[in-house]
């Protein structure tokens, strides 16, 4: 019987004159079905028998390379547009992965410097009031009834215990890591936070580790 290729529109046919070799499909399941993939003929079934001619790849026969473009047959006369039949780069995929967990730190690091940031102006601001409502204070009461105070400043020191309370409590919950991850280099400093040094942000920030 004679042996033709299995592609779709082709018609070679082996013939030891012709130059054409004829090549069985592969076992290893993995190629086999990129092969399949490829030849993309519906409702077929490859058998053992079956072959597919050198013109179907680049240099005229298979490549045992999977670095190779003809690891798998990319040359067809069918008109059919073709999903990426190649094997997997398995390399390729890692490298990806590392650069999108990578990017993932970033973004997750600028989150962090920018609630640092946002939590020392908070702190800033809480001090700033706290000055300001003693000032004020120092001020207002000689000049109230002291009919209407209570003992002598037992609200006020309530008051100022319980803001003193929630700065220390604001304090301890800054976060560190950020900040220990750009200790002493301008250049991370730079880059997660776009201050132009350490110093210029441990000044903002208010506080060192």
């Amino acid at each position: 019987m004679p042996v033709s290729c299995c592609a779709v529109n082709c018609t070679n046919r082996f013939n030891r004159d012709a130059g054409i070799g004829f090549y069985t499909i592969p076992a290893k399941q993995e190629r086999r079905e990129a092969w399949l993939r490829a030849i993309s003929r519906a409702g077929w079934e490859a058998k053992s028998s079956d072959r597919l001619c050198g013109e179907h790849f680049v240099s005229g026969r298979p490549s045992r390379d999977p670095k190779n473009v003809d690891y798998v047959p990319t040359l067809f006369k069918d008109g059919k547009r073709r999903a990426n039949c190649s094997m997997p780069d398995r390399n390729r995929e890692e490298r990806s992965a590392k650069r999108a967990k990578v990017r993932e730190d970033e973004e997750d690091v600028m989150t962090a410097a920018e609630g640092l940031l946002h939590m020392s102006a908070l702190n800033s601001s809480c001090e700033v009031a706290l000055r300001d409502a003693s000032t004020q204070t120092d001020h207002v009461l000689p000049m109230l009834d002291p009919n209407y105070l209570v003992p002598p400043n037992q609200e006020l020191s309530v008051e100022v215990a319980a803001l003193q309370e929630e700065l220390d409590s604001l304090k301890h919950s800054l976060p560190k890591s950020p900040l220990q991850l750009m200790a002493n280099s301008n250049q991370k400093t730079k880059f997660y936070t776009g201050l132009p040094t350490y110093e210029v942000l441990t000044a903002q920030v208010g506080m060192t580790w």
